[in-house]
């Protein structure tokens, strides 16, 4: 779905230079991307879900910035990594000389020997009778290993905890790239469009309208057109590969406005299931070209973003007063 507010944050990096969205993070732990939260719609989802689903379809490019481990005692962000005591879970774990009197088997501290004399048999040690190695030492219960476990430190309760029961989130960065800047010129191209052809029929045209319904509904549209002597009303949505959802929430605000209702496609194809919809319905589709224009046909595929296997047809004739 590409809504108003959807295109509006993708056109937002579109007119900057450098422009990208950077996550937050609230004193809940929660990542949010305010620039982009405050260009959405109300039927938009959060801004997390529409820039990732930009991101998955190449609109955006993602760029990995970091991960922050989220406390799940205090919700403070950014605790800290230790090594800790496999046995006992001591943070005080510390990786260290440890040597053997291989006489006697006696494994202690490198500065145990530091007199000559084995601590455990408190014999004379020589060169040849010691073996050292670099192992983890735990002051807590005063084991030792090889291995140390993994747990995350918060720095301000200073509750430990392994890392599986912290709150992990994964912060991107998002930027338009080249694929994306052509994405955007198609959806501006096809807005511009429909906009254009219904002004020059003597409509009223408005560009990213929120339509207030006599209920008390807001309906935000990519272009809303009223025609005051005719009294007629026209509601236009863009999208480059249509949904079901795109569809009934267009057929939604057409009767709630008591509009008659236009799906303008940018990619000029619409899976089967969307067309078998639409041939129940009195919506007129279009399909933008590359040269900005119109055209009354699409394309049907049983894979909605697949550009093989298409079947040709044409949509059914405008019948709209004041357009022929």
């Amino acid at each position: 779905m590409v809504s108003p507010g959807t295109l509006q944050l993708v056109n937002t990096l579109g007119e900057g230079e450098n422009r990208t969205y950077e996550p937050t993070i609230s004193d809940a732990g929660e990542v949010s991307y305010p620039d982009a939260e405050g260009l959405l719609d109300d039927r938009d989802d959060g801004a997390v879900v529409v820039l990732e689903r930009l991101a998955d379809r190449g609109v955006l490019d993602r760029e990995f910035q970091s991960k922050v481990y989220i406390c799940p005692e205090c919700l403070t962000e950014g605790m800290q990594y230790s090594s800790a005591c496999p046995s006992c879970g001591s943070i005080e774990a510390f990786e260290t000389t440890l040597v053997e009197h291989t006489e006697c088997g006696t494994v202690d501290v490198e500065e145990s020997y530091r007199n000559g004399v084995c601590p455990g048999c408190e014999r004379q040690v020589t060169e040849e009778t010691l073996s050292s190695q670099q192992r983890y030492v735990c002051q807590g219960c005063e084991s030792w290993f090889d291995t140390p476990a993994n747990r995350l430190r918060c720095r301000d309760c200073l509750h430990v905890c392994q890392p599986s029961d912290s709150h992990e989130r994964v912060l991107y960065i998002y930027a338009l790239g080249k694929e994306g800047d052509r994405w955007l010129d198609d959806q501006l191209r096809a807005r511009g469009a429909i906009a254009d052809e219904l002004s020059d029929r003597r409509f009223e045209t408005t560009i990213d309208a929120v339509v207030t319904a006599d209920d008390g509904t807001d309906y935000p549209v990519h272009v809303y057109a009223v025609d005051s002597f005719l009294d007629n009303r026209i509601v236009a949505e863009i999208h480059d590969t249509p949904t079901r959802d795109d569809v009934e929430y267009l057929l939604d605000a057409s009767r709630a406005l008591s509009a008659h209702p236009i799906l303008v496609t940018t990619s000029g194809v619409v899976g089967e299931v969307v067309s078998d919809r639409l041939a129940e319905v009195d919506v007129t589709v279009m399909t933008a070209t590359e040269d900005g224009g119109l055209e009354h046909s699409y394309r049907i595929s049983d894979e909605p973003r697949s550009t093989e296997s298409f079947m040709q047809r044409l949509a059914s004739s405008l019948d709209v007063s004041g357009w022929k």
